[in-house]
């Protein structure tokens, strides 16, 4: 079992591509608040994200955003009620025949298994600039 899939659960299942769309911030915006809380899990703003679009999976019933990190250019991709998914690579992904695929997604245990692969921890050992620096995100409600 790889380091990766440690951390999810269930199996991979494929996506549609829904585009770009009216951006939702919901989802992102209720795990920074849950992050906020717990300052043993590396510190996000939402403002600190670009949205990419939505996917979905009809017979499973989800819609999942995902979300980039605008310095780490790493993804979060949330459903609507804020469970987290991990992309999940295959050498079978047709995009060039499919426009319409979105790829292979498989859920994480908990949200925060998620934040480890944003790469955050690349502003503290290498020195990445950050571009929403914490010093300049707005007071948050404890």
């Amino acid at each position: 079992m790889s380091h990766r899939s440690r951390g999810l659960t269930g199996r991979s299942f494929s996506t549609t591509y829904e585009g770009p769309g009216v951006p939702v911030w919901d989802p992102l915006e209720r795990l920074a608040h849950v992050v906020w809380q717990r300052p043993d899990v590396p510190q996000f703003h939402p403002g600190e994200f670009c949205s990419m679009g939505a996917i979905r999976n009809k017979r499973l019933g989800l819609r999942i955003h995902l979300y980039k990190h605008l310095d780490t250019r790493g993804y979060l991709n949330l459903d609507d009620v804020g469970h987290a998914y991990a992309y999940q690579p295959r050498d079978d992904d047709d995009f060039l025949s499919r426009p319409e695929f979105g790829g292979w997604y498989r859920r994480y245990r908990s949200p925060l298994d998620a934040i480890g692969g944003l790469g955050l921890w690349m502003f503290e050992v290498r020195h990445l600039y950050r571009s929403f620096p914490p010093e300049e995100w707005p007071q948050h409600e404890p």
